[in-house]
C-alpha cells in the first residue's frame, strides 16, 4: 500500500466514517420519510392556514366526541374544569338548538372553530373554538408548532436530505472498501468481532434487533426519558446494520464467511463423511453388492419391527435405528480401509515401489496389514536397488574384462597373421594358423560387441544428434550388403517415398544399427527369399522397416530376442553371439527412437521409429 493511504486505513478514519455514516443515514432516511409525509400533508401545494385547519378538523372530530361523552357522564361543572387550562372552548346545544353549556368568553378571539356542528351524541351537539395565539401548552399547541416547524424546514430538507443520502452512499462505499484492510499489510484480515463464527454473530445481531423492536414498540413517548430511549434505540439499530455490513465485507474479503461458521463446519464434516463412505463403497469392487444386501436386510428388519404390536415397539425401532447407524459406519469404514489396501497392493503389483499407504486412518489388523504392505514396498525397492547394483557390476565386469582381453588378443591376432604368412611345406601348420586367425578375429569382434553393448545399455555413449536423410543412409547400407545377399540367393526389395525424409539422429550410431540388422538378416534369413527394406511416413514419425523370412523356427518372443546373448538360432549353427539386436535397440533408444520386433511364424520384422524434422 502507498504511504499516503496510512490515514485512510487507520482505525480513527474508519471510526469517524462509521459515526458519520450512522448520522448521515439517520438524517437521510428520517428526512426522506419526513419529506414524503410533508408532501402527503400538502406542504408543497397548499397554504399553511389551510393545512393547519385540516389538521385541526381531524383533531377536533375526536375531541368533540370526548367532550359530549364527558358532559353526559360527569355533568356541566366537571366538563368545564377538564378544559379550563387548554386552548379549546366549546358550546353544547340540545336537539332543539338550546344552549346547555358554554366555556366561551366574549373578550376572547379565536383562530379556528368547528363551522359544521357535526358532533351528535344522545341528541346533543357541540361547537368548538380554538383560542387565537394558543397560549396554553396542550395538543393543539404542539400540533400547531410542529406544523409551523415543518413548514419552515421542508424547503431546507429538499437540499439537506439528498446531501445526507449522497454522503451516506459515499461513506458506505468507503467503509466497504477499507474494511479488513490495514496499512502495510497486503492480505486483508478480520477484526475481533468479525472473527466470531458467522451464524453465531448474525444470530446474536438478529436477537438484539428483535429485543430492540420489542422495547421500541412499548414506548409511549410521553416523557423525555422515553423519547431519549427511542432515539437511542433507533441510532443503535442503524449502527448495528452498518456494522453487520462491515463484518460481512471483511468475511467475504478474507473468504471466511462460510469457513468460519458452525453451519460451514458441520457441512464440511458431513461432506468429508459422505466422501469417506462413498470412497469406501467405490474402493472395493464387491461393496455395491454388500451395500445392497445390507440395505435390504435393514429394510426387512424395519418392516418386521413395524409389524409388531406392543407397548415397546417405538423403543425397539429407535434402538434398531441407532444400531444400524453404528453398523453402517463400521461397514463403510471397513470397506474404505480395504479399498485403500487394495489400491496399495495394485500399485505395488504395477511396479510403483515408491507407493506408501497412509495408515493413520487405519485401526487394528488393517493398520498392521497396511504397514506390512509398506514394508513389502521397501523390501522390493531394496531388492530392485540390489539388482540394479548387480547389473551395474556385471556391466562393469564385462567392460573391464573385455578391455583386459583386448590387449593379449591383439597380440594373438598379430602373431597368428604372421604365422599364416610364413612359408612352410607343412599343410597342417597352414590350416592351424588359418583357424587360429579366424577364431581370434571372432573373439575380437565378440569383445568389441561386449564393450559396445555395455556402453549402450548404461547410456555411456557419446551421441551427436544432427539432421540425417534416412534414404541416403539406407541406400549406403544396401550397397554394403548387396553382394553378401546375392551370394545367399536373396533378393533385396527397397521402397522409399519420393520426398526425402529427415530425422534427428547420430549418423555413426544409426549406421551401426542398420549394420547390425543387415548382419542379422545375412546370418538368419532363409536362402533364396526376399528381403524388404522400406521407409514410411506415419504422421509426425518416420518408420524404417526391415523384413525377412527366418531360416530357423522362432519359438521365443520378440522381447526375449532383444535381450543380450539371446539368439533365434537355439541350435547355434551360426556364428552369432546374441548381441546384435540388443546393441541396435540400445543405440536406437539413445537417439530418441524406438525399436520394435514383430515375429509372425517365420516372418521376422524390425520397425525403427524416429520423429521427423518438419
Amino acid at each position: 500500500m502507498k504511504k499516503k493511504g496510512r490515514f485512510s486505513y487507520s482505525l480513527f478514519a474508519k471510526s469517524l466514517a462509521f459515526i458519520l455514516l450512522v448520522l448521515s443515514l439517520i438524517v437521510g432516511v428520517v428526512g426522506a420519510f419526513g419529506l414524503a409525509a410533508c408532501a402527503e400533508e400538502g406542504f408543497y401545494s397548499k397554504p399553511f392556514n389551510i393545512i393547519i385547519k385540516e389538521r385541526f378538523d381531524m383533531i377536533g372530530f375526536n375531541e368533540g366526541i370526548q367532550i359530549l361523552d364527558n358532559f353526559v357522564e360527569f355533568g356541566e361543572e366537571n366538563v368545564i374544569s377538564l378544559y379550563e387550562d387548554t386552548n379549546l372552548r366549546f358550546m353544547i346545544y340540545d336537539g332543539e338548538g338550546n344552549l346547555l353549556l358554554s366555556s366561551v368568553e366574549e373578550e376572547e378571539s379565536y383562530m379556528w372553530s368547528s363551522s359544521n356542528s357535526y358532533m351528535w351524541i344522545e341528541n346533543l351537539r357541540v361547537d368548538m373554538y380554538l383560542l387565537d395565539g394558543l397560549n396554553e401548552y396542550d395538543e393543539w399547541f404542539r400540533v400547531y408548532n410542529l406544523y409551523l416547524l415543518l413548514m419552515n424546514v421542508c424547503e431546507i430538507g429538499l437540499v439537506i436530505v439528498p446531501i445526507a443520502l449522497l454522503l451516506s452512499i459515499c461513506l458506505f462505499i468507503y467503509l466497504m472498501n477499507v474494511s479488513g484492510k490495514h496499512y502495510g499489510e497486503e492480505e486483508p484480515r478480520c477484526c475481533v468481532f468479525a472473527r466470531i463464527p458467522t451464524d453465531i454473530l448474525y444470530l446474536g445481531m438478529f436477537l438484539i434487533v428483535v429485543f430492540a423492536v420489542y422495547v421500541f414498540d412499548d414506548l409511549y413517548w410521553d416523557n423525555g426519558a422515553e423519547l431519549v430511549a427511542g432515539i437511542a434505540i433507533g441510532v443503535g439499530l442503524v449502527a448495528l446494520f452498518i456494522a453487520a455490513c462491515v463484518f460481512l465485507a471483511e468475511k467475504l474479503k478474507t473468504r471466511t464467511f462460510w469457513k468460519n461458521s458452525v453451519c460451514g463446519y458441520i457441512f464440511m464434516s458431513l461432506k468429508k463423511l459422505c466422501i469417506f463412505f462413498y470412497k469406501g463403497i467405490c474402493k472395493l469392487p464387491s461393496m455395491p453388492v454388500v451395500s445392497l444386501v445390507f440395505v435390504l436386510i435393514c429394510f426387512g428388519e424395519l418392516i418386521g419391527l413395524l409389524a409388531l404390536h406392543g407397548y415397546h415397539r417405538e423403543l425397539l425401532v429407535f434402538i434398531w435405528f441407532i444400531e444400524k447407524i453404528v453398523l453402517a459406519v463400521v461397514v463403510f469404514y471397513v470397506a474404505y480401509v480395504l479399498g485403500l489396501l487394495q489400491d496399495g497392493a495394485r500399485e505395488l503389483a504395477a511396479g510403483n515401489l515408491t507407493k506408501q499407504m497412509d495408515t493413520s486412518k487405519m485401526l487394528w489388523v488393517f493398520k498392521e496389514h497396511g504397514e506390512n504392505l509398506n514394508k513389502i514396498s521397501e523390501g522390493m525397492s531394496k531388492a530392485v536397488d540390489e539388482r540394479i547394483k548387480s547389473e551395474r557390476m556385471k556391466t562393469e565386469l564385462i567392460t573391464n574384462v573385455s578391455h583386459d582381453i583386448k590387449t593379449p588378443l591383439t597380440s594373438i591376432i598379430n602373431y597368428a597373421d604372421l604365422i599364416s604368412k610364413e612359408e612352410t611345406d607343412n599343410p597342417v601348420i597352414k590350416e592351424y594358423s588359418e583357424v587360429l586367425y579366424r577364431q581370434s578375429n571372432r573373439l575380437r569382434r565378440l569383445t568389441e560387441n561386449l564393450v559396445e553393448a555395455s556402453k549402450a545399455s548404461t547410456g555411456n555413449v557419446e551421441v551427436n544428434l544432427s539432421p540425417c536423410e534416412v534414404g541416403v543412409l539406407l541406400a549406403q547400407t544396401v550397397g554394403e550388403f548387396e553382394q553378401r545377399l546375392e551370394e545367399k540367393g536373396m533378393t533385396l526389395v527397397t521402397k522409399q517415398p519420393e520426398d526425402p525424409i529427415l530425422i534427428l539422429a547420430d549418423g555413426k550410431h544409426l549406421w551401426r544399427v542398420f549394420d547390425n540388422l543387415m548382419n542379422n538378416i545375412c546370418k538368419y534369413a532363409q536362402d533364396g527369399t526376399r528381403v524388404y527394406l522400406s521407409v514410411e511416413e506415419q504422421g509426425d514419425d518416420a518408420k524404417i522397416i526391415f523384413k525377412n523370412i527366418s531360416n530357423y523356427q522362432l519359438d521365443i518372443s520378440s522381447d526375449e530376442l532383444m535381450e543380450r546373448f539371446v539368439r533365434g538360432d537355439s541350435s547355434r549353427h551360426t556364428e552369432g553371439n546374441g548381441l546384435g539386436l540388443s546393441i541396435a535397440r540400445s543405440l536406437t533408444d539413445v537417439q530418441n527412437g524406438h525399436m520394435e520386433i514383430v515375429v509372425d511364424g517365420d516372418l521376422f520384422k524390425v520397425i525403427l521409429t524416429f520423429p521427423k524434422i518438419q
